[in-house]
């Protein structure tokens, strides 16, 4: 985040918001919500994991696709939806931010 601030010439003026998440639970509802409570875990601890990651978005010509295939294949979270009427696919993927410039 401070670098993409830095690259566009921006400062943090205030912060507006700082927030922290607990998971409280009663033995009732680990009981019967366990599993839900494990995934809802799961995800909290992803979202901290990839706090050095983008969220890249891509579109790109189908001709184009199969020059980059080997690259784009390697990459953690590799999403491509073909594009309704066009002639674009879109690639999404979880890359490491000093990949984007």
């Amino acid at each position: 985040m401070v670098l993409l601030l830095e690259i566009n010439k921006l400062r943090i003026v205030e912060e507006l918001l700082f927030s922290v998440t607990n998971v409280i639970e009663n033995s009732d509802t680990l009981r019967d919500k366990q599993k839900w409570i494990e995934n809802l875990l799961l995800v909290f601890k992803n979202v901290i994991a990839a706090k050095d990651q983008c969220y890249l978005m891509l579109n790109l010509e189908k001709a184009k696709f199969d020059d980059i295939c080997d690259l784009i294949l390697n990459f953690f979270g590799l999403v491509i939806m073909e594009i309704t009427r066009s002639t674009l696919v879109a690639l999404y993927a979880v890359v490491p931010h000093e990949w984007v410039y």
